[in-house]
């Protein structure tokens, strides 16, 4: 039960960072931002605090 319930977890986050990663390069995209290469540098500055 415990196995399943961390599955779930472990599902759960990555869809939200998926969906929050491209939310966020949809914005930068529209608002014109720098190259592909700038815009995950920044997003996984974010993610290491």
């Amino acid at each position: 039960m415990q196995l399943i319930y961390k599955l779930m977890q472990l599902i759960y986050k990555t869809w939200l960072f998926r969906t929050c990663y491209a939310k966020l390069t949809l914005c930068q995209r529209e608002q014109g931002a720098g190259s592909r290469e700038q815009e995950e540098e920044a997003l996984f500055r974010k993610i290491d605090g």
